[in-house]
C-alpha cells in the first residue's frame, strides 16, 4: 500500500513538472551555500498616514532592537524620528534631511530596548519649503520580545 502511494506521488510530481507546473523543489529558490540567509522580520508592518514601520530584530543580550521606517504613499523631504517617552531618548534619521521615496528603503534605526513595557513613538517629519516641519505620520508602538533586558 505504501509503495503504491509513493509511486502515485512520484508520477504526479513528474506530470506536474511536464505540464509546466513547478514542484516544490523546482519552485524553491536555490541558495548559494556561502550566501547568508536573511532573518525573518520580527514584527508586523504597521502604517499611519504616510509612515510605515516594522521591528526587524530584537537582541535581548545587548538590549537593542532594529526598527525600519519608510514613506508609505508619497515621497517627502525630511527625516524620521523615534521617541521613547519613558526613558526620554530620541533617535533621528540624521545627519540632516533627505528625500524618502514612497515604498522605498527608508531608514533602519538601532534603538535601546528596555523590555516588554517600553513604548515608543515614531514620526515622519516633512521639511516644508518655508523651513517648518510637519508631521505626516505618527505611530505609537511597543516591542514584545517576551523577555526583559
Amino acid at each position: 500500500m505504501k509503495r503504491s502511494r509513493l509511486l502515485i506521488a512520484v508520477v504526479s510530481l513528474g506530470l506536474l513538472g511536464a505540464l509546466g507546473v513547478p514542484t516544490a523543489a523546482q519552485a524553491a529558490p536555490r541558495l548559494d551555500r556561502t550566501a547568508a540567509v536573511p532573518a525573518k522580520p520580527y514584527g508586523a508592518i504597521v502604517c499611519n498616514r504616510d509612515l510605515c514601520l516594522q521591528t526587524l530584530s530584537v537582541n535581548v543580550s545587548n538590549c537593542s532592537a532594529v526598527v525600519k521606517t519608510w514613506a508609505n504613499t508619497s515621497n517627502f523631504y525630511g527625516h524620521f524620528e523615534i521617541f521613547d517617552p519613558i526613558n526620554d531618548e530620541v533617535w533621528n534619521s540624521y545627519p540632516g534631511n533627505t528625500t524618502y521615496y514612497a515604498g522605498g528603503a527608508g531608514y533602519d534605526f538601532s534603538i535601546t530596548y528596555y523590555g516588554n513595557l517600553t513604548s515608543y513613538q515614531a514620526t515622519a517629519w516633512k521639511h516644508n519649503s518655508n523651513g517648518k516641519y510637519v508631521d505626516i505620520g505618527q505611530l505609537n508602538f511597543a516591542i514584545n520580545a517576551n523577555s526583559a533586558c
